[in-house]
């Protein structure tokens, strides 16, 4: 059977935020969620909430200490639930479309400073 990933993946367990993007680019409400991998393309993830196949959301490393936050930017690509430990979640990284207020939404829900 063929491998679809393109990249190997670095397990990799870091607490993350993720919003989901309306159809206009807005960023929702923010959810608690843990990374589980990591790799060049994408990240698999563990949340406790559901995200659609196809949606796009931001992905934030929160700040710590002076290390500044980072925003990503990620196409689901599967999501599933597993008994006893939430859905976990696939993201293709891609680029934010334009016209996201992202710094608002950065200053309203990670309260530090972010990477450029």
């Amino acid at each position: 059977m063929k491998c679809r990933r393109t990249h190997d993946r670095l397990g990799v367990e870091l607490p993350v935020v993720l919003a989901e993007l309306s159809r206009n680019g807005e960023p929702g409400e923010p959810w608690d969620a843990v990374s589980l991998d990591l790799s060049r393309s994408g990240v698999g993830l563990r949340s406790r909430r559901m995200v659609h196949k196809g949606r796009l959301v931001l992905l934030a490393v929160p700040p710590k200490g002076n290390r500044p936050g980072r925003l990503y930017c990620g196409k689901v690509m599967q999501s599933r639930y597993a008994e006893g430990i939430g859905y976990i979640v696939g993201l293709r990284f891609e680029e934010c479309p334009e016209g996201i207020h992202i710094d608002r939404w950065w200053n309203k829900h990670m309260k530090g400073k972010r990477a450029a």
